[in-house]
């Protein structure tokens, strides 16, 4: 792989870690866009499938990066535009879960109380899922703690709806993807063209369908995940956070130096405005707002199973290596 000379060591270092681990078979394949100010250069390698080669153009399942590239987004750019405010309890937008005393601030954050998951997700649906909400009884405010969650996701989607009268889809494309020219984003992709994830004795092969459980349950767009995703799209996506096209200087102030618990509005932080957030399926988003860099990588590392685990150790040592400041 030939590195484009304007970009650092850094960057070199961190191909070669995703070269290194298709090699051992941690991941079938990858594509990853790495920038350093004006600089920037996109590499894709290995297989999609052990047989199709990955093209910059590989269409991955995102994962819980549909949390930052759609949700997180979208809810920061109604508080951008006074529609919503952090401090807003869900019951403004959900009457019937006023009780629980949660506020956007909290689900952006993880805090509302939530568990890590449901214990028994065999039956659930939309259904299943609020009637948790009306029977949950969560912790009081001041007794909570970062718990990261799909469930207070799932909602954020669902006020995203209430508000913009439409699915995420619609909303996302409309308010965001669009305006960015991120063409191949969706929640809805080809099959054709997207990269497989699983296989499951549930449902075989997993492949243009979102691979998480309760997202494929939900039967419609959710909050939490389900977007699939390019690496030339997501680079669109990173420079317009940079460019402010996305989100006002305040809001992107507030990510810099808003920290509770490691995490700010929607994203993991490792402070000075240095922001990451990762997927299941192996993705990566890594942004250092002050240094204006950025790494987007996306991979299945959970094709053919998710057992092999190998591909997270390589993905947080790629985190170290980014945030890694120069000596």
């Amino acid at each position: 792989m030939e590195i484009s000379p304007m970009l650092s060591e850094k960057a070199s270092d961190i191909f070669t870690m995703l070269e290194a681990a298709v090699v051992r078979e941690d991941t079938p394949g990858f594509a990853a866009f790495y920038m350093e100010n004006q600089d920037s250069q996109t590499v894709w390698g290995g297989t999609i499938d052990d047989v199709e080669e990955v093209t910059s153009s590989s269409l991955y399942d995102l994962a819980s990066l549909t949390k930052v590239v759609g949700t997180t987004t979208r809810i920061l750019q109604l508080i951008d535009h006074e529609e919503i405010s952090l401090s807003d309890s869900i019951g403004v937008f959900f009457p019937v879960l006023a009780e629980l005393q949660i506020t956007i601030q909290d689900l952006l954050l993880h805090r509302a109380g939530f568990p890590a998951d449901f214990t028994d997700k065999t039956d659930f649906s939309q259904e299943f899922f609020w009637n948790f909400l009306k029977k949950i009884n969560l912790p009081l405010p001041h007794e909570r703690h970062t718990i990261y969650s799909d469930i207070g996701y799932l909602l954020l989607g669902e006020i995203i709806e209430k508000i913009d009268g439409c699915g995420l889809e619609e909303s996302f494309r409309t308010h965001i993807f669009e305006s960015l020219g991120m063409a191949s984003t969706t929640y809805f992709p080809d099959e054709s063209a997207a990269v497989p994830t699983e296989i499951t004795k549930s449902r075989g092969k997993i492949k243009g369908n979102v691979h998480d459980g309760k997202a494929f349950l939900w039967g419609r767009e959710a909050g939490h995940a389900g977007l699939f995703s390019t690496v030339g799209d997501l680079e669109g996506f990173v420079r317009a956070v940079f460019s402010g096209d996305l989100l006002s200087d305040e809001l992107l102030t507030t990510l810099q130096t808003f920290v509770v618990s490691g995490r700010t509005l929607g994203w993991l932080s490792r402070g000075a405005g240095q922001l990451y957030h990762t997927g299941f399926t192996g993705g990566l988003i890594c942004l250092d707002l002050l240094q204006r860099r950025a790494l987007v990588v996306l991979s299945n590392r959970t094709y053919p199973s998710r057992e092999n685990k190998d591909y997270t150790y390589v993905r947080q040592d790629i985190i170290e290596k980014f945030f890694q400041r120069r000596h």
